[in-house]
Parts: C-alpha cells; sequence; structure tokens
C-alpha cells in the first residue's frame, strides 16, 4: 500500500508551489485517493500503473470490479452508504493538460472536469468494461474552454459527455458549460457523444467533429427531462461516422417518461441543434425525436444526414426544424 508515499510526494510539490510527481517504471503504485495542487506534473512513467485501492478511492486503474457490485445497493462493501469514487475528478482548475495516459476500470465516471477551464485532453486511452455501470468515459461539468481530441474510449456509458449541473442546484450554482471542442476521437462500447441529462445551468457552443463509432448503443444523444430546467443551444455534430449503433440519433427532453410538466424555471429547452454529414451504417434504429409539449425542441438541422436502420424512426413528437439532402427525413420536422 504506497497510499502514504503518494500523499508525502504531492504534499512536498505543494510546498515548494509545484514541481513533478513521477510515477517510475516498473511499478504498480497501490494507492488511495491523493490529492494534485496547483502548477504540478503528474508523470506516469510507460509502465507503470497507478492502481486503486478498494480500500480507499479510485485512480488510474480504478480497480473497479468492487465498486460496480454496490452500483445499485451503496450499504453493500465497499460502498458502506457512500456513492462510488470517480477515478479522476478536477475540481476549479486552470490551464490543465492531460495526454498519453490510459485511464481504465473507474469505479463510476472516469475523468470528471467540473468547473474547469482551458483545458486540453489528447491522446488518452479510455477503457471500462462495457457493462461497469456509469463508466462514463468523459463528463466535461459546468466548464469552457476545453478540447479533447485523439482520444479513445471504450467504456459502460455515455462516452464522450457535456454536462452543467442537475435541478435547483444546477440552476443555482448558474455555471454553464461552454466552448467544448471534442474531435478526431475513436469510440467502441459506450452510450455515445453526448449532452445531458444534467444540464440545468445550460450548455451552448460545444462542437463534435470528425469521430468514429462502432458497436456504440447510443450514437448522437442529447437527453434531459421536467425539471432540469437550462438551455442547450448553438451545439455541432459534424463528420460523425457510426457503424453497429443501437440508436443512430437519440434527441429527447422526455428522457424518463410519465414526468408531470413543472413551473417555466425548470422546463428545459434544446434550440440550434445542427447534424451535418453524419452517416450510421447498420443500426437497430434510427431516429429518436422527443420534446415535450411545453417545450419543442426548436431549430434542429439535419444535413447530409445519412441513416441505414432496421427501424428508421422512434419516435417523432414536438419538434420544429428541417432537413437538407438527408436520405430520410423524420415526418415531424419536414
Amino acid at each position: 500500500m504506497d497510499t502514504n508515499a503518494v500523499r508525502m510526494a504531492f504534499e512536498a510539490s505543494r510546498k515548494v508551489n509545484g514541481g513533478m510527481v513521477l510515477f517510475a517504471a516498473p511499478g504498480i503504485y497501490l494507492t488511495g485517493a491523493f490529492n494534485i495542487s496547483s502548477n504540478t506534473v503528474v508523470f506516469v512513467d510507460k509502465n507503470a500503473i497507478i492502481q486503486g485501492s478498494s480500500n480507499g478511492y479510485g485512480t488510474i486503474d480504478g480497480n473497479g470490479m468492487p465498486w460496480w457490485k454496490c452500483a445499485h445497493d451503496i450499504k453493500k462493501p465497499p460502498c458502506n452508504d457512500h456513492s462510488r469514487p470517480h477515478l479522476v475528478m478536477l475540481v476549479e482548475g486552470e490551464n490543465i493538460e492531460i495526454s498519453n495516459i490510459e485511464m481504465k476500470n473507474s469505479p463510476s465516471w472516469t475523468l470528471h472536469l467540473a468547473k474547469c477551464s482551458h483545458v486540453h485532453v489528447h491522446n488518452v486511452t479510455f477503457h471500462n468494461p462495457s457493462d461497469a455501470p456509469n463508466a462514463d468515459g468523459i463528463d466535461v461539468d459546468c466548464s469552457q474552454d476545453v478540447v479533447v481530441e485523439d482520444c479513445t474510449l471504450d467504456v459502460g456509458d455515455d462516452a464522450l459527455c457535456v454536462k452543467s449541473g442537475k435541478d435547483w442546484f444546477g440552476r443555482t450554482f448558474g455555471s454553464a458549460s461552454k466552448n467544448i471542442v471534442f474531435q478526431n476521437n475513436m469510440i467502441y462500447h459506450g452510450h455515445g457523444i453526448t449532452i445531458g441529462s444534467e444540464m440545468s445551468a445550460g450548455i451552448r457552443n460545444v462542437t463534435f467533429i470528425n469521430i468514429t463509432m462502432d458497436g456504440t448503443s447510443n450514437g448522437v444523444r442529447l437527453k434531459s427531462q421536467r425539471g432540469r430546467g437550462g438551455v442547450v443551444r448553438d451545439v455541432v455534430y459534424k463528420n460523425i461516422t457510426m457503424k453497429n449503433i443501437g440508436t443512430s440519433i437519440d434527441i429527447t427532453l422526455n428522457y424518463h417518461h410519465g414526468m408531470k410538466p413543472t413551473n417555466a424555471t425548470a422546463t428545459p429547452k434544446f434550440e440550434r441543434i445542427t447534424l451535418e454529414q453524419v452517416s450510421s451504417n447498420h443500426s437497430n434504429v434510427g431516429f429518436l425525436i422527443d420534446g415535450i409539449p411545453e417545450s419543442p425542441i426548436k431549430e434542429l438541422r439535419l444535413i447530409n444526414v445519412d441513416v441505414d436502420a432496421e427501424k428508421i424512426l422512434e419516435t417523432c413528437e414536438y419538434v420544429e426544424g428541417s432537413c437538407a439532402n438527408c436520405s430520410y427525413c423524420p415526418k415531424c420536422i419536414k
């Protein structure tokens, strides 16, 4: 167990206002949680592994299997009435670079960027079993000015995801996610390239471009529900190539069906969503587009969208938009 040594190294870096903490190879560093302070470079050598202990919280190799067993009953160990940890969570950070590393076996979300700015994530591999509960790849949450590129993701839930807080707390906190680019990424298992469902502080100016997906349960995905509030606006999916997908295009404000309408501040909105040069081959379902009566999806634009599916349309209601040069245009937006 290396927890004390690892924490002492990072504390030494903090005391001199930054430095490099090296995990040298070969070696497996078994550790609980540790904090990284400002101006610190964490260098994990090739053939070195930071492995989370089930007696602590997850790190680079989160040793997630024990945690997945208590996903639906947090009274079981090792949860012991606590929620599962994220693998790497950075809070209120600025000028962050994460590159050339593998992150795997996360107890829950793998990389969580919470209220961060000026972040560059590149050449990172994310791997969680496809059935690992809530094992997202990257969650950009209440953050801005973020670029994620040249990454490979094979995970158990949303692969690339933008969030901005949940319900009343998210709206009160009021930190929108904005100015975010995901480009040149490869995705295998997972639940798609996603906005939401937690988006209560608002999300705007997000671009997914040059992304390939193979065997993903969802492709292009935006999701929210009554009670969230917040506005998602100016989102672009461009040059997206998919094959062997569950649902190719899934856009819903009715994520949990059957919820009753609520007040105006808790009614979510999707506006100005563009899909351009999007193709999907051999999917189960082509389109699921599902607004709500009090908040139709507005200005949904499909441009050069080509979808091949066993069932081309699942749901299409409460949406306003247009199609141009598409192999199929859902009837509700013609």
